[in-house]
């Protein structure tokens, strides 16, 4: 391996591509012995939907999905309950981390707010990201032809090495 990296943001949104993007991320963050950031963002101008895995419990649903590629969600209609919001983002990442346990030194997670490819450009930034690691496309990207916007946005406007996983 070329590069050596440090401090490796995977953006996560339960999706197929945002879990093999997990997988990738976990296996270079491995390699180079490197903090992992799960970094998840709920868009608040594009939907009043939270998308995440069905709902079994953290633990049932974490061993689930250990040994699923495909990952199917569930929408939970959230106008009224942003408390639903909250606790839907916590277990997706919960989830996500739980993928991870035993193969990494280092793995933290974050829930942001905001446009997802700003947040995440800027999230990478502020912590001196030095790789982020992305599906191909997201929950919000599923009718783009090429890339998915939030994909194809970070790759533009990120100040490290973006790494786009299918």
């Amino acid at each position: 391996m070329g590069n050596t990296y440090s401090n490796i943001l995977v953006a996560f949104d339960g999706s197929e591509g945002s879990v093999n993007a997990l997988k990738e991320a976990g296996t270079i963050a491995k390699l180079s012995n490197a903090c992992l950031t799960i970094v998840y963002v709920q868009d608040y101008k594009s939907t009043y939907e939270v998308k995440a895995p069905p709902m079994h419990g953290v633990i049932a649903s974490a061993a689930t999905m250990m040994n699923q590629t495909n990952v199917h969600t569930e929408t939970f209609p959230v106008e009224n309950n942003w408390n639903n919001y909250e606790h839907m983002a916590y277990q997706t990442v919960t989830i996500a981390k739980a993928k991870l346990i035993g193969s990494l030194i280092d793995v933290k997670t974050e829930i942001i707010t905001g446009n997802p490819s700003k947040e995440i450009c800027t999230f990478a930034e502020q912590n001196k990201v030095d790789l982020i690691v992305i599906g191909q496309r997201g929950e919000s990207s599923k009718n783009n032809l090429v890339m998915g916007n939030v994909s194809n946005e970070v790759t533009n406007q990120a100040n490290c090495p973006v790494l786009v996983v299918k």
